[in-house]
């Protein structure tokens, strides 16, 4: 199966060994939109490209989440807020809805403004156990 990786930027330094975890498991792995380069929003905010940029990697996603089989959503602690999903992956989970690919969130929804969203995605919640992305 292929499996697209999607994630906040905060959690990049938790892909690696997932995503070696399951090519071990005979899957190919679609790493996040952006990672493994070295850019910082921050600094593109302070410019007039941020939007054009922002367009770009947008347009990526979609391209990236097309072309694979299942997503899996790494969601971790930021800022204190359990299991965050940021914007980008709630769009990227989305369009996998759409699409009708395989949805897997590594932990439980957040308890956050768009839990029912989520929720009506049904992703499937693997509580950190890659063996369950079948």
């Amino acid at each position: 199966m292929i499996i697209f990786i999607s994630t906040s930027a905060t959690f990049y330094n938790k892909v690696a060994p997932v995503m070696q975890e399951l090519k071990s498991m005979g899957h190919d792995v679609i790493p996040p939109n952006g990672y493994g380069e070295n850019v910082d929003e921050s600094i593109i905010r302070e410019n007039d490209t941020h939007q054009a940029w922002k367009e770009k990697m947008l347009r990526q996603d979609i391209r990236l989440v097309e072309s694979c089989d299942a997503i899996l959503v790494l969601n971790y602690e930021k800022n204190g807020q359990p299991n965050y999903v940021g914007a980008s992956a709630f769009l990227e989970l989305f369009k996998a809805f759409e699409l009708n690919k395989k949805r897997f969130i590594f932990n439980p929804l957040p308890e956050s403004g768009y839990y029912d969203e989520l929720l009506g995605m049904n992703p499937t919640v693997i509580n950190g156990d890659l063996s369950l992305i079948t």
